[in-house]
């Protein structure tokens, strides 16, 4: 049973290898010909600036804000590639401190789009879990190292008839700078 289990990561280990051949970090305005097995890779200095826990407090009302970088594989016209990622997840309360909680932040689709994080801000896509419905973040890196936060609707433009009314409010603030707490 051992050896089996060896053998089993071994060869893991050499098919994830074998996968990712090289690394290339990325530059300001570079867009690099995609390369099989290649991971494209986020400079650290700019995820650094982003990747962290974030706060906002106003009174006994906080907002955290927590963004990690993923490794995500991306099979795109037939290329295998890596690319670094976002994800996030926040928690919200109006009569203390919060727990951080697993939810649907991040980066997708027409969202991601790596050159932004050049320009010091980050587009996420937010799952607001209190009122059953998706906005957009973005979040803005500022000179003094806070992050500017503005959720706005988006995808509003309803084709078919609903007897429910559209809610165009969110349960968590929608403009607010947050400072950077670890």
């Amino acid at each position: 049973m051992k050896k089996i289990i060896l053998t089993l990561i071994v060869l893991l280990n050499f098919t994830v290898a074998k996968a990712q051949k090289q690394t290339v970090v990325l530059k300001t305005g570079e867009r690099p010909k995609p390369v099989e097995g290649t991971y494209y890779k986020t400079p650290d200095n700019l995820i650094n600036k982003v990747e962290g826990i974030w706060e906002y407090k106003n009174g006994n009302e906080t907002f955290k804000f927590e963004v990690k970088r993923k490794k995500r594989h991306l099979i795109k016209i037939g290329l295998d590639i890596y690319v670094d990622g976002l994800k996030a997840r926040y928690c919200y309360n109006k009569k203390g401190d919060c727990t951080l909680v697993d939810n649907e932040i991040n980066i997708r689709g027409e969202d991601d789009n790596p050159k932004d994080i050049f320009n010091n801000y980050v587009t996420f896509r937010f799952y607001d879990i209190v009122f059953d419905k998706f906005g957009k973040v973005r979040f803005t890196i500022l000179k003094d190292g806070t992050a500017n936060w503005v959720l706005y609707n988006r995808g509003m433009g309803i084709k078919t008839p609903t007897s429910k009314p559209i809610n165009l409010n969110f349960s968590v603030p929608i403009k607010m700078v947050l400072t950077k707490i670890k």
